[in-house]
Formats: C-alpha cells, sequence, structure tokens
C-alpha cells in the first residue's frame, strides 16, 4: 500500500505541474476568456438542492431517461475562462495542424497526459512527435473552467455548445495577443466519451469549424441500461477536502467497483484505475439534464473526415450481444454520411478510457496514422 501511494502521490503531482517538456514537445498552461451564449433548458422539475439525498435521486432519474423533461429555455449570457494546456513539437516538422482535446464526464485536461503516469498514456506528448500541436481544455464547470458555475442552470450542453464554437473562432483569429501566440487553420476535435459527444454536436451546428474529428469512445449503438460509473454521490460529501463548498450538483462516482467496471476492461494497470477514481473530477446535473442535445442521429450537414475509436471490451459503446465493436463502429458512418473519409479501430482488451489503458500507444498510432493520411490528401 505505501507504494502504491507513493505512486499516487506522484502521478498527481505530475499531472497538476505548470509548465512542462517532455520528449519533442513543449508545453504551456493557458487560459481563454471566450463570450458566449446559450439557450438552456428550464428543467420541469428540481429536486431540494440542499439536499444531496433528493439531488442523486433526480439525477439517477436522468440518467435512465437520457434527459429531462423542459418547461422552456432561458438565455444565458456570458465572458467564460477556459483553461488548458498547448503543446507544441519540438523537433522534426510541425503540420499546422491543431488538435483540440476535449475530456469527457468526470474528467479534466488532465486525463490527455495519463494523469500524470507516464508517455506511455500521454496523448500530447505523442502527438508531438508526429508533428501535430494540442490544445487540451477543461470544459466548463470541469478542472479551472469556472469550476463554481450552477451546475444545473449554466453547465448544460446549449451553453457549451457555443462557448467551444467562439473557442474555435479564436484559435483560427490567433494573432499575437492570442494565448496560442499564433493561428491555426486547420483544426481538429478530439473527443473522450462525452467530448466525443460534443464533437457530433458541434459538427451538426457549425460544420465549418474544423477539418476532422476523432470520437473516442463512442459510437450509435450506446448501452444506457445501467448509468456508467454508478452509485454516485455528490463530490463535495464523498471528497470534502477537493470539493469544499462546491454544489451538490456536481457529483462523482462513488465506487472504486462501479468506475472501474464501468471504464476499465482487458490490459490495464489496477494502480491508473485507482488513481482514477481517487483524482477523479465531475459531473454536473445540467449536463446530464441536456444529454440528447449533444447526440444527434445523423449528421449529414458535416463533410470532414471522421474517424471513431473505441474500446472491443467498451461496456458503454461497444456493449451488444453477439455483435463485434468492429461491426459497431463501422456502423456509426451512417450518423455521418457525407464524410470526405470515415475510419474507425477497436483497440483489443480496451474498455472505455482507453487512453488508460496498456494498448494507448497502438490507439494514438492508429489515429495519427489515420491523421497523416487524411491531410496528405487535402
Amino acid at each position: 500500500m505505501l507504494a502504491l501511494s507513493l505512486l499516487l502521490s506522484a502521478a498527481l503531482a505530475a499531472a497538476s505541474n505548470g509548465p512542462h517538456r517532455v520528449h519533442h514537445a513543449e508545453c504551456s498552461k493557458v487560459s481563454f476568456d471566450v463570450s458566449a451564449s446559450g439557450d438552456n433548458a428550464v428543467f420541469a422539475t428540481l429536486p431540494d438542492r440542499q439536499n444531496e439525498t433528493a439531488v442523486i435521486g433526480w439525477i439517477n432519474d436522468r440518467f435512465g431517461d437520457l434527459g429531462a423533461p423542459a418547461a422552456g429555455t432561458q438565455h444565458i449570457s456570458g465572458t467564460y475562462k477556459i483553461a488548458g494546456v498547448y503543446c507544441w513539437p519540438t523537433r522534426g516538422p510541425s503540420r499546422g495542424v491543431l488538435e483540440l482535446l476535449v475530456h469527457g464526464l468526470s474528467y479534466n485536461k488532465s486525463m490527455w497526459t495519463g494523469l500524470g503516469y507516464g508517455n506511455e498514456y500521454d496523448w500530447q506528448a505523442y502527438a508531438a512527435s508526429r508533428g501535430y500541436h494540442t490544445l487540451a481544455i477543461d470544459r466548463l464547470g470541469h478542472g479551472s473552467s469556472e469550476p463554481n458555475s450552477d451546475p444545473f442552470n449554466t453547465v448544460q450542453v446549449p451553453l457549451q455548445i457555443d462557448i467551444y464554437h467562439q473557442l474555435i473562432r479564436a484559435i483560427r483569429k490567433g494573432g499575437r495577443t492570442s494565448p496560442l501566440r499564433r493561428s491555426f487553420c486547420r483544426i481538429v476535435w478530439v473527443g473522450h466519451s462525452f467530448g466525443s459527444q460534443f464533437g457530433s454536436a458541434m459538427a451538426q451546428q457549425y460544420p465549418n469549424d474544423f477539418q476532422a474529428i476523432v470520437l473516442t469512445a463512442y459510437s450509435n449503438q450506446l448501452n444506457t441500461s445501467s448509468p456508467p460509473g454508478a452509485p454516485y454521490a455528490s463530490a463535495s460529501v464523498l471528497f470534502p477536502k477537493r470539493y469544499r463548498g462546491a454544489d451538490l450538483g456536481y457529483f462523482v462516482t462513488s465506487t472504486l467497483q462501479g468506475r472501474t467496471a464501468a471504464f476499465y476492461a482487458g490490459d490495464y494497470d489496477p494502480a491508473v484505475a485507482y488513481g482514477d477514481y481517487l483524482y477523479q473530477d465531475t459531473m454536473s446535473a445540467g449536463e446530464i439534464g441536456t444529454f440528447l442535445d449533444a447526440a444527434p442521429r445523423s449528421i449529414p450537414e458535416y463533410r470532414g473526415g471522421v474517424m471513431v475509436v473505441s474500446g472491443d471490451r467498451d461496456a458503454i459503446c461497444c456493449n451488444i450481444q453477439g455483435v463485434t465493436c468492429n461491426s459497431i463502429l463501422s456502423g456509426t458512418s451512417v450518423v455521418f454520411p457525407n464524410a470526405a473519409d470515415y475510419g474507425f479501430y477497436a483497440p483489443p482488451n480496451t474498455g472505455h478510457d482507453l487512453t488508460l489503458h496498456l494498448t494507448a500507444p497502438s490507439t494514438f498510432r492508429e489515429v495519427h496514422n489515420w491523421l497523416d493520411s487524411y491531410f496528405h490528401h487535402r
């Protein structure tokens, strides 16, 4: 247990450090002030927000229904801080392509560096070795991006879609005042899980925002028979030191067993899964209540490239009895009927958190082989 504790402490320290260098890359913390607005849902019913049991009960019901009934909308607007880590290649040619890395529920930008567990889990380091720039962001209400926002009324899908659209506009404009100190005309949306759902919603509403999308831990056949990572608890109750004072509507998976069963399978290090549980970020009640706003079934407007990647033992995206994951991912192409190119990959013996499995290096390689081929012809 002492060795495991030391490993977890080292991982947490690595994940929270500031600007750093890794092989082939240099990275720096950045932040954007993004002015955005959206027509968020006014939920028909709300729980007693001072009662954790009532809040978690409402959330469980929303997972079962994949959303919450709305009694209308309210226009939400403001300027929001979006924090990120920008990495750029320091050796070899730069491709001039930026990957915008967008995490899923219960994570923040640190997932893209493997939570500090080493280069074999570090997407940003690998991308730099292939000549790609990356910007891993904290979504609204996660990590360092406005963590005190109202989790019911503000941290919803509609507002976030405009935030990320405006962020992409700022990245394209660039200039000396840009946190990235340059502009990018070629952008790839890379999502994980709910971050991939956001990617599909962005492709529907703003089909020209990026040239390609890579959707990991994603398919059009989600298993909703049981909520992923259940049971739940309010973050401020389960982890009072980290989330002291947080609204009860910010919640986390409450057991290691439940989180591991939902997110891991096959070839993974149990120490990574344990650290993932201890240092998990939150989910917001409003995101679950507006889940279907990030789940379009068909996106004929989008004509860029698409690659879908899910582990072949993903309990959420590849869990249909008698159907292979390859078949599910191949069939997901119906969501993008006019894509310029469609690719897919199912890493073997891999669960939902595919970048935190021992197969992560092969996943990184397959994705960047596809990106190389896609941009070579454009």
